[in-house]
């Protein structure tokens, strides 16, 4: 498994789900504008509007856009948590659900970095050429095989949080989640565990983690990390179909294709009438 903070690479032969971590500002006009290397997509933007307009009349999507908008960006350049720190933080908010690992981790030099990423993926077309620099611009961080590699250079102070938890994550997570879906669950977690530290929040993945936490509203917050760590997709899928107007399929799709809005609206709950109705 390949994990990465902008995202990471899950199941690489297959074609990665990246979980490493980048150092992308992910906007809500744009559904994929990355620090530079890509300009705002207009078209993108355009259809959230469409969205918005169709959707402001409730309060919640309001709350969202206006977070995903002005929200607090990442800070970065502020000194790496170390290892030590991190990983006795993932333990205390998540050590009583299953066993945690910390792996090795690796300080490196942008050069260092790349060439690190290039000497797993180089002769593929997940080279640091052909893939990380158009989709990504740069990497701060990814795991491979129970080792934290670590893009010192541009770091943010939760990127060994971030990689250590993926490298935690139930071998059946990546493929049921999708990257969305799995890097919002791990920012959200990141979160969790940098509050436990009194710790300042980092907002790497914004849209993705304020997805997730209707999702927690929705379905409990047992019910994800039991999922996330110890692999019971099925649970998770049960209380999103029986909970939500909307089915999991219905809000992976949209989670995959980066409809924010459209996702969180499937993740509203069913009315105790129509819950009334099914039951007959």
């Amino acid at each position: 498994m390949e994990q990465e903070k902008q995202g990471s690479a899950a199941n690489i032969q297959k074609g990665p789900i990246i979980l490493s971590r980048s150092n992308s500002k992910t906007s809500f006009e744009s559904h994929s504008s990355f620090v530079g290397n890509q300009a705002i997509d207009r078209k993108a933007r355009q259809e959230v509007v469409q969205e918005i307009g169709q959707l402001a009349g409730n309060k919640n999507i309001q709350r969202l856009i206006w977070y995903m908008k002005w929200g607090p960006k990442p800070k970065l350049g502020k000194k790496i948590i170390s290892k030590s720190i991190s990983i006795s933080l993932i333990r205390k908010v998540f050590g009583k659900y299953r066993k945690i690992k910390g792996g090795k981790v690796l300080m490196l030099s942008q050069a260092e970095f790349q060439k690190a990423w290039d000497k797993i993926h180089g002769k593929t077309k997940y080279s640091w050429v052909k893939y990380v620099i158009p989709k990504y611009g740069n990497l701060e961080g990814f795991a491979s095989k129970g080792v934290n590699y670590i893009n010192k250079s541009i770091g943010s102070p939760d990127v060994i949080i971030h990689e250590m938890l993926h490298s935690n994550e139930a071998p059946n997570w990546n493929d049921f989640a999708g990257a969305n879906i799995v890097e919002g669950s791990t920012e959200y977690f990141t979160q969790l565990a940098l509050k436990a530290g009194g710790y300042p929040p980092v907002n790497s993945y914004p849209n993705q983690r304020l997805v997730i936490s209707y999702l927690v509203r929705a379905v409990g917050k047992e019910t994800l990390i039991q999922a996330y760590f110890n692999g019971k997709t099925a649970e998770l899928k049960a209380a999103v179909d029986s909970r939500c107007t909307g089915s999991w399929d219905q809000f992976k799709k949209a989670m995959d294709e980066s409809k924010w809005i459209n996702a969180v609206f499937l993740l509203r709950r069913k009315s105790k009438q129509a819950g009334k109705q099914g039951a007959k």
